[in-house]
C-alpha cells in the first residue's frame, strides 16, 4: 500500500519516483546518511550541511529537524 496518494496523474518518465516507490527511496537514502545508527538524518550524523539543508527543507514534514 502506498504512503502518500495523490489526485494527479503519476509521472512515468524514467527514474520518477510513484507512491509505491517513495518508502524505498528513503529508506536507501536514511540508510546512507545515518552514520550514527539511530534510524534517522540529524546533527548528530556525519552530513554536510548542505545536504543536510536539503534534505530538512523536503523531508521534514513534521518540523523536528530529524528525517526519520
Amino acid at each position: 500500500m502506498a504512503y502518500c496518494e495523490t489526485p494527479y496523474v503519476c509521472v512515468t518518465c524514467e527514474g520518477a519516483w510513484n507512491c509505491d516507490e517513495i518508502d524505498i527511496v528513503m529508506a536507501e537514502v536514511i540508510a546512507y546518511y545515518d552514520t550514527n545508527g539511530d534510524n534517522a538524518i540529524n546533527p548528530e550524523d556525519y552530513i554536510d550541511d548542505e545536504h543536510y539543508g536539503y534534505l530538512l527543507e523536503s523531508c521534514d514534514t513534521n518540523y523536528d529537524g530529524t528525517i526519520s
